[in-house]
C-alpha cells in the first residue's frame, strides 16, 4: 500500500493497525529507560495509549463496536 493512500478496506484498516504495534513493540523492547519520575510518568502513559491502540483493532476485528 502506498503511503498517504486512504485506506478503503476496514479489514486493511485493523490489519495495519496490528502491524503498527508490532513495528512499535520491536523498537521499544529493551529499550533503556530513565527511572526518573518523570520519564516513568511518560513511559506509563505512553504504554496506556498503545495498549488502547491494540485493544481499538481487537474489539473491530470482533465488530464489537459502539
Amino acid at each position: 500500500m502506498k503511503q498517504n493512500q486512504p485506506m478503503n478496506n476496514k479489514a486493511a484498516v485493523i490489519q495495519k493497525g496490528f502491524e503498527l504495534h508490532e513495528w512499535i513493540a520491536k523498537r521499544l523492547d529493551d529499550l533503556p529507560i530513565s527511572r526518573g519520575r518523570r520519564s516513568l510518568l511518560s513511559v506509563g502513559c505512553y504504554d496506556q495509549v498503545i495498549e488502547h491502540q491494540v485493544a481499538v483493532c481487537v474489539l473491530l476485528r470482533s465488530q464489537i463496536n459502539g
